[in-house]
């Protein structure tokens, strides 16, 4: 089919363009949960690739795992309640269970006694042995 047949074709079925295009359209939008995106910038490259092997001989010499922070605001109202920390320590308590997580290195209130910055800018985190039933609010 030509060009000029193909154009000709299009501007006289006009409906049955837009069907075609509308069951294209619907067959790509049926595979999306079927997508899986992967953002990790170390699988972008090939498990071979030296900087990744050295990345990963690095991370395992020093025991560095992945971290995740949560944030929490509430521009109305102080945060740190009694209510929201025993939330909190629920939630902590929830993603400690999960396989891979390092239990240590959680830092929540419900697992630090305080956390503030020193003279000098730096974090100081203040651990405690076992999570706090209650917190002083501002």
């Amino acid at each position: 089919m030509t060009k000029s047949k193909l154009v000709r074709f299009s501007i006289n079925n006009p409906r049955l363009i837009m069907i075609v295009a509308l069951l294209i359209t619907i067959g790509f939008a049926i595979q999306i949960p079927n997508a899986i995106i992967d953002t990790d910038p170390e699988n972008m490259l090939d498990a071979n690739e030296p900087v990744r092997l050295t990345h990963t001989r690095i991370k395992d010499e020093f025991n560095l795992s992945d971290f995740l922070v949560v944030g929490f605001n509430d521009d109305e109202k102080p945060i740190l309640t009694p209510e929201f920390d025993e939330k909190l320590s629920v939630l902590v308590e929830l993603i400690s269970e999960y396989e891979g997580v390092v239990v240590d290195d959680i830092m929540a209130p419900s697992t630090v006694d305080e956390i503030y910055q020193n003279a000098e800018g730096a974090l100081v985190v203040d651990r405690l042995n076992k999570p706090r039933k209650n917190i002083d609010g501002p």
